[in-house]
């Protein structure tokens, strides 16, 4: 069995260490809460102590910043053209900044982000990764059996495997 991080995760400890100390609170306690987590690695002796920011002030502000992307997620719209379906108000995009090195996530009005080419083929972009991520997550479920096939035909239809 080979453990490693998930693509994308950004942290620097050793995944198999950290996957160690997980297993040993799943042991000690019958299941993983991220309370024990969390005071597990508050030991700088643990693999997970580098993955969590322990200036409180730095902290409380990248909660903040956490707090409010779920308050603009939060947000919907109900078209009179459509008083069935909600969506989002807002959608995240890469930022089209001048300066190439300055690209960044932001929110944009989803309904502008769908007119947009550029944009419109970022969200499918980003559909698909999930899409993709649902379904390696959720493929061993027979119940979900339909809807996993249903993703494959998407994915096949958009060349990605």
């Amino acid at each position: 069995m080979e453990i490693k991080w998930k693509k994308g995760y950004r942290g620097s400890a050793d995944a198999e260490s950290v996957y160690t100390e997980l297993e040993s609170i799943r042991s000690r306690d019958g299941n993983i809460t991220p309370e024990a987590v969390v005071d597990e690695a508050v030991s700088p002796e643990s693999a997970m102590h580098s993955e969590f920011e322990w200036d409180d002030s730095e902290a409380a502000k990248q909660y903040r910043l956490d707090q409010a992307r779920s308050l603009i997620r939060s947000i919907e719209v109900v078209y009179a053209e459509a008083p069935e379906r909600q969506v989002r108000a807002y959608t995240v995009v890469t930022s089209r900044a001048t300066d190439l090195q300055d690209t960044r996530k932001v929110y944009t009005d989803t309904k502008e982000a769908l007119a947009d080419p550029i944009t419109r083929a970022e969200i499918l972009s980003n559909a698909v990764r999930d899409a993709l991520a649902f379904r390696r997550k959720y493929a061993e479920l027979q119940e979900l059996a339909k809807v996993v096939d249903a993703f494959d035909e998407f994915l096949i239809g958009h060349r990605v495997g």
